[in-house]
């Protein structure tokens, strides 16, 4: 899911069995703890990858099809954590923070597709 290239099989899959994607949920998700001085780069970057950029691939993906046929829903699962900060959770507030406003900003572009 953290890779554009994975996600793209299933949906081609679902799209080819179904006849169309007309519900996408994104919901992936992974976490690690620590604090900043101690966190991974590479887990930063793992966690960026699959709670945030994941969340772009699919949409990006299922979108065109959604708005050519006036109808979707695509759906983004976040976290309390996008809101309320924690310590040691910093990559996941981040990640959970980004997913709230780019579902802000697809559902603004979508608006008048008939996609939600």
């Amino acid at each position: 899911m953290s890779q554009p290239a994975p996600t793209r099989a299933p949906l081609i899959q679902a799209a080819r069995e179904c006849g169309a994607v007309d519900l996408l949920l994104n919901n992936a998700g992974i976490q690690h703890v620590a604090n900043l001085e101690h966190f991974p780069i590479e887990r930063w970057d793992a966690m960026i990858a699959m709670n945030l950029s994941s969340g772009f691939h699919m949409p990006h993906l299922a979108l065109p099809s959604m708005k050519a046929r006036r109808w979707g829903l695509v759906t983004n699962i976040a976290s309390t954590h996008g809101l309320v900060a924690s310590a040691r959770e910093s990559a996941y507030l981040a990640a959970k923070a980004g997913i709230g406003g780019f579902a802000k900003a697809v559902a603004l572009e979508a608006a008048t597709s008939g996609v939600m």
